[in-house]
């Protein structure tokens, strides 16, 4: 099995969170002599494709691992240019350049709220959101970055937070705040997403959500301080269960050290005391 010498990892905050993540397992099972995480809170996977493409091309990145986990259609991130940044600076998402970092004044950023709609980005919702297009411009995005990946001979494993699918950010919201049952809205079925969802390989249709995995098998993902926001646990759980036997079968894989183990459960304990 090859090592993985250059780990690319990007998200939104599930990925980028206080406590360890799939992401800080992931790292400590391959090892990686380099990695670059681009997560950062409140994106959406607009930020999260861009982000990749942006540091691969600047950075002339081949031979290396691409694992970002995708997030719901409904969460927009705004494109600013460098005079428009100023303007987002004091919001409670602020505005992001593309390596996850703050933005300042006069530069180039994205403006990414999560599942909040504020400003101008709740007149879009109201008028012009259509989960479609959205969701047919995902694809598209995905597909940008698939071809570059390929190019580059670099191994994309995507992963995702949620059943992207089946559902939006804001039916996860009504089903933990309102205890409305999840849909199932069939997106992929929608017209104009039909014509473009076989531009992807199938590894972007298959495999488990960490949510949706938590959800199945009766584990914790949502609280009222964290929201939905899965313990370290439950994303070690899930990385066995999911991502593990894919690692084991593509590369040089280390089992993880009693240490790191109980920093995970750490982790959870402070997790489940609120």
């Amino acid at each position: 099995m090859k090592k993985s010498k250059t780990l690319i990892i990007s998200g939104a905050s599930i990925t980028a969170s206080p406590w360890f993540t799939w992401a800080d397992i992931v790292q400590e099972i391959l090892k990686p002599d380099t990695t670059f995480d681009l997560s950062a809170r409140g994106t959406g996977n607009y930020y999260i494709v861009v982000s990749c493409i942006n540091l691969i091309v600047n950075q002339n990145i081949s031979d290396a691992v691409c694992m970002p986990m995708f997030t719901n259609i409904d969460k927009l991130d705004l494109y600013l240019n460098s005079n428009d940044t100023i303007n987002y600076i004091n919001e409670k998402h602020g505005p992001l350049t593309l390596q996850g970092k703050q933005a300042k004044p006069g530069e180039f950023s994205f403006w990414s709220t999560g599942s909040h709609w504020p400003l101008k980005k709740q007149i879009y919702l109201d008028n012009f959101f259509d989960t479609d297009v959205a969701c047919a411009n995902t694809i598209l995005s995905f597909f940008a970055l698939q071809k570059l990946c390929q190019e580059r001979n670099i191994e994309l494993i995507p992963v995702f937070d949620s059943n992207i699918w089946d559902y939006l950010e804001q039916d996860l919201n009504k089903f933990v705040d309102e205890k409305l049952p999840l849909p199932n809205l069939n997106l992929l079925t929608q017209p104009f997403t039909e014509r473009v969802k076989s531009l992807l390989d199938d590894t972007w249709y298959t495999g488990k959500s960490l949510i949706q995995y938590a959800i199945d098998n009766n584990l914790s993902f949502y609280s009222n301080i964290r929201k939905l926001h899965p313990p370290s646990d439950v994303h070690l759980k899930w990385v066995e269960q999911t991502l593990l036997p894919i690692l084991n079968s593509k590369f040089e894989c280390h089992e993880l050290t009693r240490s790191f183990i109980n920093k995970i459960e750490n982790f959870s304990t402070v997790w489940n005391s609120y």
